[in-house]
């Protein structure tokens, strides 16, 4: 099932959540305040942004465990989250994490465009490369040739 893509923001800056948009005008920008408990996770093509304060670690690790798929930015302010949990941000999924105030607000825009481009990206092998197909004797063989493939580094 296709689903629209979505810019989610979670948090409470209206201005942030304005910026947003006035990036992002083809992308639905859709704004909560905090995580709404019937958040349906099933949406793997949205890109979330995440500014919820002291809670943004714990709310982090709730959607990456419910799906792992789903890219997350977490903005963090100056004190919103002891240094522990900052630092453990990208072992937790966050795909950027920023501090606000933000002095450059291109690196989170280029962030989201990087990750819509990776969404872009997985559809695209998703509707063109069928994993599997079965022949009439009912063996399974894989479409994609993986003796042909070069990994990018070297590994020794």
């Amino acid at each position: 099932m296709c689903f629209p893509r979505q810019l989610i923001y979670i948090g409470s800056d209206n201005l942030q959540f304005a910026f947003l948009q006035s990036q992002f005008p083809d992308l639905p920008v859709i704004w909560f305040g905090d995580l709404p408990e019937d958040f349906s996770l099933e949406n793997w093509n949205r890109v979330i942004v995440l500014d919820a304060g002291p809670r943004g670690s714990d709310l982090l690790i709730k959607l990456k465990r419910s799906n792992a798929g789903i890219p997350v930015i977490l903005l963090v302010g100056p004190n919103d989250l002891p240094l522990t949990q900052i630092s453990g941000a990208f072992s937790d999924g966050a795909e950027l994490m920023l501090h606000k105030p933000l002095p450059n607000p291109a690196v989170l825009v280029e962030c989201i465009r990087d990750c819509c481009r990776r969404l872009d990206h997985w559809w695209y092998v998703l509707n063109h490369y069928p994993s599997r197909s079965e022949h009439q004797d009912g063996a399974v063989e894989s479409d994609v040739d993986f003796n042909d493939y070069e990994p990018l580094v070297a590994l020794s």
